[in-house]
């Protein structure tokens, strides 16, 4: 489990398109999910697992040109729509630059040294030919990267969801608000501090938000250092799209019935099994796009608003406090939004360089949604 910081898979490279590995526990309609739990064998667990579910909204993301969307538009990446007395997100320097520093910068001695005999020596049959100027970016790059670490860094813009637009929706969760913009961030320059507050609800119409451009700091991290130090093979100002999100109204179901029942029951063996089957699981698909001469990149990467979160790893709710949870469905902890950490090639988003394919879960105590305290939130991040 991973509560407010990152586990990071090495050399990935989040610019492919991803179709989320995970079982989605989410349903069309409570009907759906009642049978599938008969089908299972779960009968004695319908009526209270029925009881149990929450509306949510998964989404599809569809990518488009990021200039062409009106203000407000819900997307993942892309330039921030914000109102103009926004001050942009930072996070504080972190604890141990120096450490952090070193292990850069031996991260890309050891690298060059990998890559140089691909510069100028003998190929094997899966090795491309790498220009000297990649290996020698390499230092610049990690020296930089050491720089963000002991000094206050812009945060990384990842989404921005129109409220009242998505409150229309069947699967709205009634407990968020239904008007405003949401706008997500994340920490690109590691796995994240924790306190830094990485969410932020807008109370505001459309008009009163305008486009605005990324901090410089963040341009340079993408062009010159990009994900785990290699560089970037696309340049900021070459990329021109975004990833709108299209919702899909479902039911969440939440996953503290795995551990409801008494280890190695039937009753036990018959819900683990559910759960991993994916028994009507309830994934957006991408629609045709037919007649385009290039359809757009669509697929599903594990997006929620509201709702249940669907863990890769344990509950979501217990890794924020520690607290074990004893009935399925009773938590203090509400579901803000999760996010997977693929996007398409050509969408304006920066990869972090602490996190790679996982999820990561904005989470809220019921009292602070209650009250709009959003600087509350708190964030998770799991992967496989």
């Amino acid at each position: 489990m991973v509560r407010g910081h990152a586990r990071r898979r090495a050399g990935l490279r989040r610019r492919q398109p991803h179709q989320s590995g995970t079982i989605v526990t989410a349903f069309r309609t409570v009907d759906d999910l009642r049978a599938s739990l008969q089908r299972a064998g779960l009968s004695s667990c319908v009526d209270a697992i029925a009881k149990s579910v929450r509306p949510a909204l998964l989404f599809l993301r569809v990518q488009a040109s990021d200039d062409a969307l009106p203000p407000g538009a819900s997307k993942m990446g892309g330039i921030p729509d914000l109102p103009d007395d926004f001050a942009w997100p930072m996070r504080g320097p972190y604890p141990d630059p120096a450490n952090r520093a070193l292990n850069a910068l031996d991260f890309a001695r050891q690298t060059a040294a990998t890559m140089q005999s691909q510069v100028d020596g003998p190929l094997e049959p899966h090795q491309r030919r790498i220009a000297q100027w990649e290996v020698d970016r390499l230092k610049p790059a990690a020296e930089l990267r050491a720089q963000a670490y002991q000094n206050p860094f812009p945060l990384g813009f990842v989404a921005q969801i129109d409220l009242a637009a998505m409150s229309m929706e069947p699967g709205f969760d009634p407990v968020l608000p239904r008007t405003g913009l949401l706008s997500v961030f994340e920490d690109i320059s590691g796995e994240g501090l924790a306190e830094t507050p990485a969410l932020f609800w807008h109370d505001r119409p459309a008009a009163a938000l305008k486009r605005r451009p990324l901090p410089e700091a963040l341009v340079r991290m993408h062009d010159e250092v990009g994900s785990y130090g290699l560089g970037q093979d696309a340049r900021w100002a070459s990329l021109a799209l975004a990833e709108t999100l299209v919702p899909f109204s479902a039911f969440s179901v939440p996953h503290h019935w795995k551990t409801a029942m008494p280890m190695q029951s039937e009753p036990w063996k018959r819900i683990w099994a559910w759960f991993q089957g994916g028994d009507g699981e309830y994934t957006p698909r991408a629609p045709s796009f037919e007649g385009h001469e290039k359809p757009p990149e669509a697929g599903y990467f594990g997006d929620w608003l509201g709702g249940w979160p669907n863990p890769i790893q344990g509950d979501v709710e217990q890794e924020m406090d520690g607290v074990w949870i004893e009935t399925p469905g009773v938590t203090r902890w509400r579901q803000i939004f999760a996010y997977g950490g693929e996007f398409y090639g050509g969408t304006r988003r920066i990869a972090s360089d602490g996190k790679g394919d996982g999820t990561t879960y904005h989470m809220i105590e019921a009292r602070d949604l209650e009250a709009r305290r959003f600087e509350k939130s708190r964030w998770a991040y799991q992967m496989d």
